[in-house]
């Protein structure tokens, strides 16, 4: 079994304004990625709104943002 491409981006202090810049890089350049780990960041769910709209819309292969500790 191949893993699905993924981005694992924990504990790496991403502000607010780099979940717009990683959105805005998601979108001129759509890839195969799928999963995307945002953990220990400490976003609020309105930092990676974006994110999660591109998990909702199907132009777009991301199916897995996880952004809480709890994910």
């Amino acid at each position: 079994m191949v893993a699905a491409p993924g981005i694992w981006l924990m504990w790496c202090n991403l502000s607010k304004i780099s979940c717009a810049a990683l959105v805005a890089a998601l979108k001129s350049n759509p890839s195969h990625l799928t999963e995307l780990d945002l953990k220990g960041n400490n976003r609020q769910s309105s930092d990676v709104q974006q994110l999660q709209d591109l998990v909702e819309n199907p132009n777009f292969k991301l199916q897995i943002l996880r952004w809480r500790l709890s994910d």
